[in-house]
């Protein structure tokens, strides 16, 4: 791990979560707050996989962070129900700011956090105590898993399910699906 993501890591097993400012450029973070403000719905199905949160997803520095946390390059966006994670980021989606209330078994901590941080946390150890929901895109991520094709399959359908089009995905976006391979496992 370079000297950045060793800084991440130590971070992350002293406290249970990391901090990362400006983890996206504010223009993708504010085009998906106008997109889901017009959409106002719920961000299941199809909808978690329109082409702004895959352009989130996709950011080097999200990446990053995530596998360094994951201890692994290879891994994969999380999105299908059966592939639940301990591991939570939150990216502020509002322009004021955000803030979320975390309990570590002993006291309550308050973060705040601007507009394009993320906030990662393992909700092995942490337990949400309070927060707006509204004001967080909530991103996840697991160690992927390329050889197990029936898992692969379903991701494929979940990402095109109701699309006239899907997102154009970058080849980190194409890895973060499970599309194309890390070339970190045996075939």
């Amino acid at each position: 791990m370079p000297e950045r993501g060793e800084a991440l890591r130590h971070n992350w097993e002293e406290k249970g979560y990391v901090h990362i400012r400006k983890a996206v450029p504010l223009f993708y973070v504010l085009r998906f707050e106008a997109w889901r403000q017009a959409e106002s719905q719920p961000l299941t199905g199809s909808l978690n996989h329109h082409q702004y949160i895959w352009d989130i997803r996709s950011m080097p520095r999200i990446y990053s962070a995530f596998a360094d946390i994951l201890n692994t390059p290879a891994i994969w966006a999380e999105f299908c129900s059966t592939e639940a994670t301990d591991i939570l980021g939150l990216l502020s989606v509002n322009t004021g700011g955000s803030s979320i209330n975390i309990h570590d078994g002993e006291q309550n901590i308050a973060l705040e956090a601007s507009l394009a941080d993320l906030i990662i946390m393992d909700q092995r150890r942490l337990r949400i105590t309070g927060y707006t929901d509204t004001h967080w895109l909530p991103l996840g991520y697991i160690p992927a898993q390329e050889n197990n094709h029936a898992l692969i399959r379903q991701r494929e359908q979940q990402y095109l399910e109701g699309h006239r089009a899907p997102a154009v995905l970058s080849e980190l976006g194409q890895q973060l699906l499970g599309r194309h391979q890390w070339g970190t496992e045996k075939q």
